[in-house]
């Protein structure tokens, strides 16, 4: 199983959220820790290049993964319709 690191950022996003989705995506990101070497994550491009996206829902997460010391890290949290804007 993976540690996860939250950025500054996705722990305020985090606390914006009302506590059955915030529930819902901690929980997915638990998720994703502990089965993150059986998944194929899916990269984004652009802006975002070299990290990833987690859907929960119209619920994002975009993290980091460094497979030599087991961590995720979870830079930002949004809604689908707001998280890509730059």
């Amino acid at each position: 199983m993976y540690e996860v690191a939250y950025q500054p950022e996705a722990d305020e996003d985090l606390e914006k959220l009302d506590k059955s989705t915030r529930e819902r995506i901690i929980k997915k990101i638990h998720w994703l820790a502990k089965y993150i070497e059986n998944i194929r994550p899916e990269m984004l491009g652009g802006n975002y290049r070299g990290v990833y996206k987690l859907r929960i829902g119209n619920w994002r997460v975009i993290y980091g993964i460094n497979h030599a010391q087991k961590m995720i890290t979870v830079f930002t949290i949004g809604h689908r319709s707001e998280i890509y804007k730059t």
